[in-house]
């Protein structure tokens, strides 16, 4: 499933890769020719990223798993140092954000101890100006069509 989504990511240039980078990544992303170029179209590169941040936030513990431990930073991160482009390197960060954050197993509304939250959950006191949020505004939030990014 990764290698279609990170082969465009991918540049023939994997010097900054070490070998224990290049072992993670799937086969089809080692070791690539000179002629595979990586691609250059920012639309297109945003797309990929935002279907690995998707696989990672709404994928459940696989699809995290599967985006962390398929060599996906080591590529994210040779892009964001190859790419000019803002909104390419914000995507890039994003994602690195939710693959190297561990306080949330599975990308999921889960604690540290595994164990999902129900009910409501709050932002602060609400005296002091924070808001409780219940579990029909999570829902509600999941159901929203936005931008990612």
């Amino acid at each position: 499933m990764l290698p279609p989504l990170l082969l465009p990511l991918c540049s023939s240039n994997q010097e900054g890769l070490s070998e224990e980078e290049m072992d993670c990544l799937p086969e089809e992303c080692q070791y690539l020719t000179e002629e595979r170029q990586q691609e250059r179209d920012p639309k297109v590169l945003k797309i990929h990223l935002e279907t690995l941040w998707l696989l990672a936030t709404r994928g459940g513990v696989e699809g995290r798993r599967l985006v962390k431990d398929g060599g996906t930073y080591p590529v994210i991160r040779e892009l964001h140092l190859q790419i000019d482009d803002d909104g390419v390197r914000r995507g890039c960060e994003r994602i690195v954000d939710v693959i190297m954050d561990d306080a949330v197993p599975g990308g999921s509304h889960e604690d540290v101890n595994g164990s999902a939250k129900h009910g409501a959950i709050g932002t602060g006191d609400p005296q002091e100006g924070g808001k409780m949020i219940t579990q029909a505004d999570v829902e509600d939030e999941d159901n929203a069509i936005v931008p990612i990014f």
